[in-house]
């Protein structure tokens, strides 16, 4: 997986719509692997959402960020923020999954009635 990823990052040519997924399979692998390496993956990942917050792009996001506050390596506040953010954003609460757990997993007692 990371070989892939790295060969679409590494690919000048490679559109956003191609790269964006390549850097989240990338940084979740580094991430769990502990290797530090995923924080420029991260705030590229972040330049990104800064251009203009999709959703399709800040649920991975979010994700990763939620992750890394679980891991004790991000602001727990800030994941919960971005994770409110993305239901903001979205039509439905199908597409929540992950971050329903993610949020369950950085707050515990939340009633499960608000993921």
């Amino acid at each position: 997986a990371a070989s892939e990823a790295l060969d679409v990052i590494g690919n000048d040519q490679a559109t956003a719509l191609v790269r964006y997924p390549a850097l989240v399979a990338l940084a979740k692998l580094r991430l769990r692997r502990g290797d530090p390496s995923a924080e420029p993956l991260l705030a590229e990942m972040k330049r990104f959402l800064e251009k203009g917050i999709e959703l399709q792009r800040l649920l991975p996001y979010a994700a990763v960020v939620a992750e890394q506050a679980w891991l004790g390596q991000a602001d727990k506040h800030e994941a919960l923020r971005l994770i409110g953010l993305a239901e903001g954003l979205s039509p439905t609460r199908a597409v929540f999954a992950e971050l329903a757990v993610w949020r369950r997993m950085l707050v515990p007692d939340v009633d499960p009635g608000d993921t």
